[in-house]
């Protein structure tokens, strides 16, 4: 690759650089390659994409790659042996090795080439965001990006394995598989995150990891990025590490997805769910408990999957992970989340109050206890020193309309009440005045099923969605991401026409485009919203 002279992605000889890739995959006997083109400032790019099909589960995907293109501070000398031949030839080599042991990949693994990464990671967020509209289930990437160099003058062979949030245990994986197979010294980093093709698998929500040298080439983007001052033992030692972390992965069971910990509140018990993993050769679900992340002080084994877990201490956090084995007893990536058992509800959260004619409006969030019984709502009139309560039943909505008449600012909080009539601490404090001197008759207008807006929109970490009912009836409002898979559920229940608004608090969600989902009286709406963290 270094021969080519300049692989800069501007420049003619771009096309011969991906068919030389190409040919490469085809010599070391993969016959499925081909080349995904995309446009980029007026010109043609490709991709490259060698396809080994799984054997097992083959809608399951594994992609590993790295960047075939070049840049230097020379326009017309960009040799680019380390950034990025290195990792071009690191794909190429785990291919090679796979075809020449005949290795049936359960999953199918995909080896890649990616096209103008130095022009912004062009080719791989192109390649990725079609991924994710189409909702490819690519289990993880493993993206290799100047591996070639080390300080030779020295005896460490450091390397840098960038994780990712939510792609921890992948990198830790990846971590043990150089510990457990070459001599190198894996170190867990964060540095280059977005400087690179795994950012833009990440930004969709997939899981992704990123080797790259611990001593930073000198010659980086300059006419000396030359074979001559790579070390290839250690960038072979690289290869070799991600060649185990793609088998592992290869023969490990799926994650379980959707794993849910609601407080049953008794303060000694939390019940845990999650959806099921369609998994040939499944023989059960472990499920963890510990007071640390990834420690776990007991386990257990079971074929459902729901568990009430007892036991526990009332106020304390407890993590839970849950995790997939087969009938050869490996063990799959454990999905993890934390909760905390209460006898008490949590105090409700995403308190909203909106001015309505002769009214005040409020909205928040519902509270997940089980045992959860329903609001008190408490109310400052103006002038007042004390807030008193305003209802005699607990509300069970999340949406109560306050009618005052009586102009000025109105003080509420809410609490949550438990099934024996435990409150919870008073929820954040908010203030409203009705708009008075309107006249009744324009409360009479009709209303139309309509999915109005969300506001903010992108937001972070929480937005108001606005949305009209034209009769009584069912009404959900939900969200999802965009391949489909359920995020949260904002309403679920009967509601009268009218005006109404829902606050999604979107804290423990990765950032990306959401979609919002209405239904009622027979209809469907949809709403695009962005969280940006």
């Amino acid at each position: 690759m270094e021969n080519f002279g300049n692989r800069h992605w501007s420049i003619a000889n771009r096309d011969s650089v991906s068919r030389w890739v190409k040919a490469q995959y085809a010599r070391s006997g993969i016959s499925d390659v081909q080349l995904d083109s995309f446009q980029y400032s007026s010109t043609w790019q490709a991709n490259v994409v060698a396809t080994i099909t799984g054997t097992v589960n083959p809608s399951c995907e594994l992609i590993i790659g790295g960047h075939h293109d070049s840049q230097s501070s020379n326009v017309n000398a960009a040799p680019g042996a380390d950034d990025n031949a290195s990792g071009t030839a690191a794909a190429l080599e785990m291919a090679r090795v796979l075809v020449a042991t005949n290795y049936r990949p359960a999953y199918t693994l995909r080896f890649m080439g990616f096209a103008a990464e130095e022009a912004g990671l062009r080719g791989s967020a192109s390649y990725a965001q079609r991924a994710r509209a189409a909702n490819r289930d690519i289990r993880a990437m493993l993206n290799y990006d100047m591996i070639g160099n080390r300080n030779q003058s020295q005896s460490d062979r450091d390397v840098n394995v960038v994780w990712y949030p939510g792609s921890e245990a992948l990198s830790s994986l990846h971590l043990a598989a150089g510990q457990a197979y070459t001599t190198l010294t894996p170190i867990l980093s964060t540095s280059s995150r977005s400087g690179s093709d795994s950012w833009s698998f990440y930004q969709q929500n997939y899981k992704t990891v990123f080797l790259i040298e611990r001593d930073f080439s000198p010659y980086y983007h300059s006419p000396n990025d030359l074979l001559q001052y790579l070390d290839m033992p250690y960038a072979a030692d690289i290869v070799r590490s991600g060649l185990a972390t793609l088998l592992t992965l290869d023969q490990m069971p799926p994650s379980v997805t959707r794993l849910q910990i609601r407080d049953r509140g008794d303060g000694t018990s939390l019940f845990a769910s999650w959806d099921s993993v369609s998994v040939l050769d499944f023989a059960s679900y472990r499920i963890s408990v510990g007071r640390i992340p990834g420690v776990y002080d007991s386990s257990y084994t079971q074929t459902t999957r729901t568990r009430t877990i007892s036991g526990l201490l009332d106020g304390s956090q407890y993590f839970i992970g849950v995790s997939v084995v087969d009938i050869a007893g490996r063990e799959g990536f454990i999905t993890e989340v934390s909760a905390t058992p209460r006898s008490v509800p949590l105090p409700p959260v995403g308190l909203i109050a909106e001015s309505q004619p002769q009214a005040i409006k409020l909205n928040w969030r519902k509270n997940s206890e089980m045992d959860l019984l329903g609001y008190a709502l408490y109310r400052r009139n103006p002038g007042a020193a004390a807030f008193s309560r305003i209802n005699v039943e607990p509300v069970v909505d999340t949406l109560f309309t306050d009618a005052r008449t009586v102009s000025g600012t109105h003080h509420y909080f809410v609490t949550a009440l438990d099934a024996i009539n435990n409150e919870s601490s008073p929820s954040d404090t908010v203030a409203a005045s009705p708009v008075v001197g309107v006249e009744i008759e324009s409360l009479n207008q009709p209303f139309s099923f309509t999915l109005h807006s969300a506001y903010p929109n992108p937001f972070n970490p929480s937005t108001q969605i606005k949305y009209e009912i034209g009769a009584r009836g069912q009404v959900e409002l939900k969200v999802f991401d965009v391949i489909g898979r359920e995020v949260a559920t904002l309403v679920n229940e009967v509601k009268s026409s009218g005006v109404y608004s829902a606050v999604w608090h979107a804290a423990g969600t990765s950032s990306g485009v959401y979609i919002v989902r209405l239904q009622a009286e027979g209809k469907t709406g949809f709403l695009r919203t962005l969280l940006l963290k």
